[in-house]
């Protein structure tokens, strides 16, 4: 079995603070955004895309620029 190199670890509490801002601020632009691309799909895709920088944010190297990975997170 092979070790992986890459440790997975929670967020911290500022950190939590800082990301449950990021959604209190960014969430309703990028539904606005994603709806233009995909009416019916946007809020899923938006809570998929938070969902997916949340995971990233757990492992090296972490999003450095989440307001400039989310605009293109839900239509990957």
């Amino acid at each position: 079995m092979v070790d992986n190199p890459i440790q997975e670890e929670p967020l911290t509490a500022d950190q939590n603070e800082s990301f449950d801002a990021l959604v209190a601020d960014f969430r309703s632009q990028l539904v606005t955004y994603s709806r233009s691309i995909d009416p019916r799909g946007a809020e899923d895709a938006v809570h998929d895309a938070f969902v997916a920088l949340r995971k990233r944010q757990e492992r090296p190297p972490p999003v450095e620029n989440p307001r400039a990975y989310l605009p293109d997170a839900p239509h990957r």
